[in-house]
């Protein structure tokens, strides 16, 4: 089956000429699977919130010694919206899977003070996931377009497929918060 074939291969061609001369090329294939993951825990959002943490950006977050395999603590969320204004000095990552209610087409916007970046995987792997959306600054809880990467490109999503999402969000100081949300094929709010 196709999904036995799923993951990263190497395959190296190489031709030879009617003289004996040879040539090669190598081109790595990844083949995806939408497969559910192996391991889904219980329902929501995994999160992980870092205190301690001096700056406002999302790189801040990321060059802390405590992230990602120490976290202060740890929660499940129901919305992909965090608390608000609950602390300075910090930085959340909020993982999991989006599994889309129909077939179609999809935009995302996230609003975050201070920033925050969203990954989206092209299927339930992680490695698999790219840059979907992000805030450079801050906006305000329904800052929809104070900046133009804070909403996503179209993103064609199959219904019933995992895929995997990750938030990066910092916090400096002020007021703090962070929400994802999406336009549905049926849904344009």
């Amino acid at each position: 089956s196709c999904a036995d074939l799923a993951g990263t291969h190497v395959v190296t061609l190489t031709v030879t000429d009617d003289d004996g001369l040879t040539g090669q090329a190598v081109k790595v294939i990844r083949v995806l699977t939408f497969d559910p993951p192996l391991c889904v825990g219980g329902s929501g959002l995994f999160r992980q919130y870092y205190t301690g943490v001096n700056g406002n950006s999302v790189s801040d977050l990321l060059n802390s010694p405590n992230y990602p395999n120490s976290p202060t603590s740890t929660s499940t969320l129901s919305l992909f919206q965090g608390p608000s204004n609950i602390a300075s000095s910090y930085g959340t990552r909020v993982r999991g899977y989006i599994i889309p209610p129909q077939t179609g087409n999809y935009t995302f916007n996230v609003t975050s003070d201070d920033n925050s970046v969203v990954y989206l995987g092209l299927n339930a792997e992680p490695q698999t996931a790219q840059l979907l959306c992000s805030v450079p600054g801050a906006t305000t809880a329904t800052g929809y377009t104070t900046y133009p990467s804070q909403t996503s490109v179209v993103v064609a999503l199959q219904a019933g497929v995992y895929y995997y999402v990750e938030l990066l969000h910092k916090e400096g100081s002020g007021s703090d918060h962070f929400a994802l949300r999406w336009k549905t094929p049926s849904n344009s709010t």
